[in-house]
């Protein structure tokens, strides 16, 4: 027969459980990493390039996709007409 075990997770006292999210505990003297700085400083690029210069780096990648054909027939049918949607 199978057991399943049971444990006990004990979290210090400076973190908090968020409810909803498997397994997601925030810190609340979480010191930022090199890889938090360097994901902050793409999100800044990118949001930059879109309010300035009006480039979506994510309508370049799924148009790339699209031309590559890893996005599906109809998914493409779909995104051409956005008034389908509705």
């Amino acid at each position: 027969m199978l057991e399943v075990a049971k444990l006990d997770i004990v979290l210090p006292a400076d973190t908090a459980y968020v409810p909803g999210v498997d397994g997601a505990v925030i810190s609340a003297n979480a010191e930022p990493s090199a890889s938090h700085s360097f994901l902050l400083g793409v999100l800044v690029v990118f949001a930059t390039l879109e309010s300035v210069v009006g480039f979506c780096a994510g309508c370049w990648m799924f148009g790339q996709l699209m031309r590559l054909g890893v996005i599906p027939e109809e998914t493409r049918v779909a995104c051409a007409d956005i008034w389908r949607r509705a």
